[in-house]
């Protein structure tokens, strides 16, 4: 799928048990190439500098790194996925990264590098909603999690608000069948996009482990069997691209 990618782990986040989440964010997809001789823990490094001043500096930003897993052919090595919880933080951030942060960052950390680890060519952004999400007996978490995105489009007549209403019912017989450890939710377009970009909105699945993925995988097929309304009745709404796989790894939060 082109540039919408997802937490993110925002709506994962959010809740230690079933929850119909129903909250949105806003969040930006910064795409990155490493530079010659530099590694993902470099710019994991780096991206890490920029936490400790987005936390002095007091801006409620939560930032992780996306890297393709089974993803096709992409143009990018990774991709930072930051996130604020409303449009104002946004601009707080922003404001505070563009005026402030270049002469801070000299002077935070003498001792670290003034190379950068990667070229970062293009950022999107967009509203995330958080639909459903279920933590509850789950497995611990890993530091990289699995995540899975979609682009999608709406069919004549249907809404984001019809989607949303299916994935949190979707998300409760997915509980009650067993599935734990997992969340979900949207990602509409908003800043940066193509004319053409060919999708309504971005469907994302986020696990909290790579244990919880796998017993989603192996059980899913009896879950469809049980309730084999689930697919045809998606399908009825939405006709979506075969989804990519990443892993995410929690780079700061301050969010709080």
């Amino acid at each position: 799928m082109k540039k919408i990618l997802v937490s993110i782990l925002f709506v994962s986040a959010i809740s230690v048990s079933v929850n119909a989440a129903d909250y949105e964010m806003r969040s930006e997809f910064i795409y990155c190439d490493l530079n010659d001789g530099m590694t993902l823990k470099d710019a994991a490094d780096q991206a890490k500098e920029y936490g400790k001043f987005s936390k002095q500096a007091g801006t409620k930003y939560i930032q992780s790194m996306l890297v393709p897993i089974h993803a096709g052919q992409v143009d990018y090595d990774y991709i930072l996925w930051g996130s604020w919880p409303d449009g104002k933080a946004m601009y707080d951030e922003w404001g505070s990264y563009l005026n402030d942060y270049d002469e801070s960052f000299t002077t935070m950390d003498e001792d670290s590098s003034s190379e950068s680890a990667s070229e970062c060519k293009s950022r999107i952004a967009a509203f995330h909603t958080g639909v459903i999400s279920n933590t509850k007996d789950m497995s611990d978490p890993d530091n990289r999690k699995p995540v899975q995105f979609s682009g999608c489009s709406l069919k004549e007549g249907v809404s984001i608000e019809d989607v949303h209403k299916y994935m949190e019912e979707d998300g409760k017989l997915m509980t009650k069948f067993g599935f734990t450890g997992w969340s979900r939710g949207t990602f509409s377009p908003y800043l940066g996009f193509d004319p053409d970009y060919p999708y309504d909105f971005v469907d994302m699945i986020f696990w909290h482990s790579f244990e919880e993925r796998g017993n989603m995988a192996n059980n899913y097929g009896d879950f469809v069997e049980k309730h084999p309304d689930i697919e045809s009745g998606y399908n009825d709404l939405v006709e979506c691209a075969p989804s990519n796989s990443f892993y995410n790894e929690l780079l700061f939060d301050n969010l709080d």
